[in-house]
């Protein structure tokens, strides 16, 4: 216990005046409240040259009327009082003591029990790494894929591609379901691309809406760094990731300001945004602004240069469309070569 006073003396109480016995319970009284709420030390006592008591001070007016012998009985009656206080206190202590360090004792047997079980569980149950998203969603193939019910064309949801994984290339069932399956490679900033959209776009919109055709859009950068056209294939792979369905007009929108004005990545936000509802134009234009699918336009052209050219065309050239398998090899503006090239591959692919 910490001494509140340096020097050892013996309790001393100052001489009041005499008085009477019944002084003593009153002052015994008031000092048992003293003890219990306010600790007011004034000297430290000395019992037996070992244990220190606390003594407390009493309102002169609770100790007047006591003779010296009454003084006496009261010192003796606050050692008593403070001795078994303080023993009391002790063994409080020392059941503490020991009921922390039970505690302790179980609560670190369970922290090592519970780290015994997680490190077990870590070990027998690898974590699963969410896979990056490198590609828009809708866009699993490289390409958006409408599929018409009769009267309207609907883009097909997909997963996102993720880093390290391949596109999933859609495969032609022409032969079992007597669906055209069409594949549009165009670079949205060359004008042949644009010509050739001018020519056959309206007629393949109402083909897949009827549903006589699949038509899959691949927008794709001709020439390996061509910032316009990275610009211009991004901004369509933002609206294939969050407006699908809008595809084909924005699709119609870039390829349309490349045939009558050009297209360069300062006109390529301003004319996505235009052929968008205001239900999408927003998620649409951060998503351009962030520039989120800049690397992919670039890989996914790479890819498909890969692709067609298995099939024997260029992508360099910046216009390809494929039907079954079969490549377009006419003019640009010839419309009616295009539909002859359609009919053939539709023969070819269900043997009719």
């Amino acid at each position: 216990m910490v001494a509140i006073a340096a020097e050892r003396r013996p309790f001393a109480l100052l001489e009041p005046p005499a008085a009477s016995t019944t002084n003593i319970a009153t002052a015994g009284r008031a000092l048992g409240r003293s003890i219990t709420r306010v600790r007011s030390v004034a000297h430290v006592a000395w019992i037996d040259g070992r244990t220190q008591v606390a003594k407390k001070l009493v309102p002169r007016s609770q100790l007047q009327g006591m003779t010296k012998k009454e003084r006496q009985r009261f010192v003796r009656e606050v050692r008593r009082a403070e001795m078994l206080r303080l023993a009391q206190q002790r063994r409080q202590r020392r059941i503490l003591g020991w009921s922390v360090a039970g505690l302790a004792v179980v609560a670190v047997g369970s922290i090592v029990t519970i780290g015994t079980v997680n490190a077990v569980a870590s070990a027998s149950t690898p974590t699963a790494t969410p896979a990056v998203v490198v590609g828009p969603a809708n866009m699993l193939s490289d390409g958006l894929l409408f599929t018409g019910d009769g009267t309207t064309a609907t883009a097909t949801r997909t997963a996102a591609l993720t880093d390290g994984e391949d596109p999933v290339a859609t495969v032609s069932d022409a032969a079992t379901t007597g669906i055209l399956d069409v594949q549009v490679y165009l670079d949205p900033t060359n004008a042949d691309a644009a010509t050739l959209w001018s020519t056959i776009g309206a007629s393949l919109e109402a083909e897949v809406a009827a549903g006589s055709i699949s038509l899959e859009l691949h927008p794709v950068v001709a020439q390996s760094g061509d910032v316009n056209a990275i610009s211009a294939v991004a901004a369509f792979s933002c609206v294939a990731d969050t407006a699908p369905d809008e595809g084909l007009a924005a699709w119609d929108a870039l390829l349309t300001q490349t045939a009558t004005a050009g297209l360069t990545s300062l006109e390529v936000a301003t004319t996505v945004q235009g052929a968008l509802s205001d239900a999408t134009v927003d998620a649409v234009t951060s998503c351009m602004s962030a520039g989120t699918f800049t690397t992919w336009a670039d890989d996914a052209s790479t890819r498909a240069a890969t692709t067609v050219a298995a099939a024997g065309a260029d992508l360099t050239q910046g216009v390809v469309v494929t039907a079954a398998g079969s490549v377009y090899t006419g003019a640009v503006d010839d419309a009616t070569a295009f539909q002859t090239f359609l009919s053939d591959a539709y023969t070819a692919a269900v043997g009719e």
